[in-house]
């Protein structure tokens, strides 16, 4: 299956996801994007799944 393919099935589904339209995506970008939504998710989560709220 093709990028092309595989980006237009994605679009149609409910899932949640980041795509690039073109060609200008590679491993590369979607490894740094990937990253980055993790490095989110600690921050906002904490390493360990609950939540961290700024104090007050």
């Amino acid at each position: 299956m093709d990028a092309e393919t595989t980006k237009s099935r994605l679009q149609e589904t409910l899932v949640a996801h980041i795509r690039i339209e073109g060609r200008k995506g590679s491993p590369v970008v979607a490894s740094a994007i990937f990253n980055g939504l993790v490095e989110l998710s600690w921050q906002a989560y904490g390493q360990d799944g609950k939540a961290v709220y700024p104090k007050a």
